[in-house]
């Protein structure tokens, strides 16, 4: 019996003990954090939070925040976010543009929640972008430029000119962008367009949201202009209509030149096509006609059958300075007219339907059977004697002054100074039946033919 007696207490006591509620650990500290906001675009932001609860081994219920533009958030949204380890965030959208919210994290503790202060952001607005007006309408370009006074809160990266026949154009379809971006003011040259035809045109701003467009500005392109043919009159006498050539004689832009329809120092004398024949004009040495220019009042013009003069001023005597342009260019040209620089003469010689031909029996001031070279610029080449037409009326040489040449060279001063800045010689127009040089040059002293240009009113 006594035995029995002692296990019954013991049995007692173990069944209370296995039965008792443990105890809860006690929170020693709880914190709660919002980090401000990121990725903020017009609609949609980032906004993030943390939590530190000691000890460690207690967590979080329920993670998330509430947000909205009462600034104290009595009327706001919530969101639950998915807790990673004491970090949490979300992503937020259907947001107002160029608002500012307010928003507070919060975490659920055992069924009490507590709150992180309350932060806010602003989210981004348009960029804001206007269209100037379109300017310097030629016949295939245009100029257009806009002004960003606004980018919204995010940086443009690129803005610039979008335009197309028809209305409301996007960057989808034509487009210039600048050359900087940023916001500000900037400008776009437009080209390779359509004469005679009508384009809009919109300014345009990009940045990390989207694209965005100015108001829509309209243009018509020009026709051709209307250009006529005019008279060539040296020393009182009506040699005869220009030449018009179409060409880039600026390096951008199509427009007509007036090409003399015969050589400067015409005379109708001698036997046509041959030594004597003063048609084909004088030969002059360079920077002939001006009187200012040092050394050049002993530059000669003489006709190919004249005897040489003597003494002969060869090219230890005509020489000058880099900056000597023919008295402003018009050297021996009438008054209106000047020589063509080598550039013209190479766009004339080689425009984007050029036609270099010799010609081995070509009409010149009305009269057939010379020997030259005809070129036709920038215009569709159709029958022979349209284009114009250089006579190989010859040379004299610069170390004697003895005519050479005529019928089988061609010789023609340029206005333009020989590119390596040498003091003896110019560019000129170098044709054979089998070679053509453009930005040749030759020795000062030789006495070369000259055509003469007008440029249009």
């Amino acid at each position: 019996m006594k035995r029995l007696f002692i296990l019954i207490p013991i049995a007692c006591i173990a069944f209370f003990a296995c039965n008792k509620t443990p105890k809860e650990e006690s929170i020693a500290k709880i914190e709660v954090k919002a980090s401000a906001a990121t990725e903020i675009t017009l609609t949609e932001a980032t906004i993030s939070g943390s939590y530190v609860i000691e000890p460690s081994s207690i967590k979080a219920e329920e993670v998330g925040f509430f947000y909205g533009t009462d600034a104290t958030l009595k009327e706001c949204e919530k969101v639950i976010s998915e807790d990673q380890g004491g970090k949490f965030n979300s992503e937020i959208g259907d947001l107002t543009s160029e608002t500012k919210y307010y928003f507070q994290a919060y975490i659920t503790v055992r069924n009490e929640i507590k709150f992180s202060s309350i932060l806010s952001f602003t989210t981004k607005g348009e960029a804001v972008i206007t269209t100037d007006e379109v300017t310097n309408i030629t016949t295939t370009s245009a100029t257009c430029g806009g002004n960003i006074t606004s980018d919204g809160g995010l940086a443009i990266t690129e803005r610039g000119i979008c335009y197309s026949t028809s209305q409301n154009p996007t960057t989808a379809d034509s487009k210039v962008a600048a050359t900087s971006a940023g916001t500000g003011a900037y400008s776009c040259d437009i080209s390779g367009l359509t004469k005679n035809t009508t384009y809009y045109v919109r300014a345009y701003a990009v940045n990390s949201v989207g694209t965005y467009y100015g108001a829509q500005q309209s243009f018509k392109t020009k026709v051709d202009p209307v250009v006529d043919p005019i008279d060539y009159i040296e020393n009182g006498i009506n040699l005869g209509k220009s030449i018009l050539v179409k060409g880039k004689w600026d390096g951008t832009n199509e427009t007509y030149l007036h090409w003399a329809p015969v050589n400067c120092g015409y005379e109708e004398k001698g036997t046509v096509n041959s030594n004597s024949d003063h048609r084909l004009g004088l030969l002059y040495q360079w920077g002939y006609g001006d009187p200012t220019l040092m050394y050049y009042s002993k530059a000669v013009a003489i006709y190919y059958d004249t005897a040489t003069p003597s003494p002969w001023y060869d090219y230890n005597t005509i020489t000058g300075t880099t900056s000597d342009k023919w008295n402003n260019n018009q050297g021996p040209c009438p008054a209106g007219w000047r020589l063509p620089s080598s550039a013209e003469f190479n766009v004339l010689c080689a425009g984007k339907n050029g036609l270099y031909g010799w010609v081995s029996s070509g009409t010149y001031s009305g009269n057939t059977g010379y020997k030259g070279a005809e070129f036709f610029g920038a215009n569709t080449p159709t029958t022979e004697g349209t284009g114009v037409f250089f006579p190989a009326a010859g040379t004299r040489y610069p170390s004697s002054g003895t005519a050479a040449s005529r019928g089988a060279l061609g010789f023609y001063w340029s206005s333009s100074l020989d590119p390596s800045n040498s003091e003896i010689k110019g560019c000129y127009l170098y044709s054979t039946s089998t070679i053509l040089s453009v930005y040749s040059y030759n020795y000062r002293a030789a006495a070369n033919s000259v055509r003469c240009v007008a440029d249009p009113e």
